[in-house]
């Protein structure tokens, strides 16, 4: 769901795809709802396999905050959706009678919870920043020249002559590269390079990695719901 934060323009999407059987046709109504008012959107799409189909709603306005006051308290675009009379038909011919998905509320942690800035004309969530530089902090300390599968046996930690020599001449690089300056320059050069972004688990990835779920303003993590 698009929100606030995000950069222009702000548009909301949903995705489908079949896990097992293909779906020859697929209509539905998504619905959010605010305190005020109701958003539809008819969906309708054929021809539905394992890769996704992207269907961008047009009539459902982004996550903003509206307003606060001590009779209605926080209110937002819109707090709660549902799907509803779903149809589809799958590619054996079989029709499955309409029917309609429980109704989902967001909880607005992006909003109330996080810890946001407004730094280079743009919105900046620092928790999102924080935990992608302790993930790099982790890569360098655990990951980086330590061997991909670790056993470990009665002695210990159990690794080949190859392996020791390895890590004895990687651990000095990884000390420095640790550093706590060291990882908050690493993580703006990777951001400002334009080569990654953060996606929605709020770790760097490089741009063009084949992953759906991914913030082309790398400045958030995503809403739970």
């Amino acid at each position: 769901m698009a929100q606030f934060t995000d950069p222009e323009p702000r548009i909301s999407r949903i995705a489908f795809r079949a896990l097992h059987e293909d779906i020859q046709e697929l209509t539905l109504f998504f619905e959010a709802e605010s305190a005020s008012a109701r958003f539809q959107e008819r969906i309708e799409i054929r021809n539905v396999n394992k890769k996704p189909i992207v269907w961008i709603m047009t009539n459902v306005p982004h996550q903003d905050f509206l307003r606060s006051n001590e009779c209605t308290g926080l209110q937002f675009s819109w707090d709660t959706y549902r799907i509803s009379v779903t149809r589809l038909k799958l590619k054996n011919g079989y029709e499955v009678d309409p029917f309609n998905a429980l109704t989902c509320h967001l909880t607005h942690t992006w909003f109330l919870n996080s810890t946001w800035k407004w730094k280079w004309k743009r919105f900046w969530n620092l928790d999102a920043i924080q935990w992608a530089k302790t993930r790099l902090f982790e890569y360098w300390h655990f990951g980086f020249g330590m061997p991909a599968i670790r056993i470990f046996g009665p002695n210990g930690f159990e690794v080949t002559t190859v392996q020791r020599l390895l890590i004895s001449a990687t651990r000095p690089i990884a000390w420095v590269m640790s550093r706590n300056w060291v990882i908050t320059f690493q993580f703006w050069i990777a951001i400002w390079s334009g080569l990654y972004v953060l996606n929605d688990e709020s770790e760097l990835q490089w741009r063009w990695a084949k992953s759906v779920n991914n913030s082309e303003g790398f400045h958030k993590r995503s809403p739970e719901r």
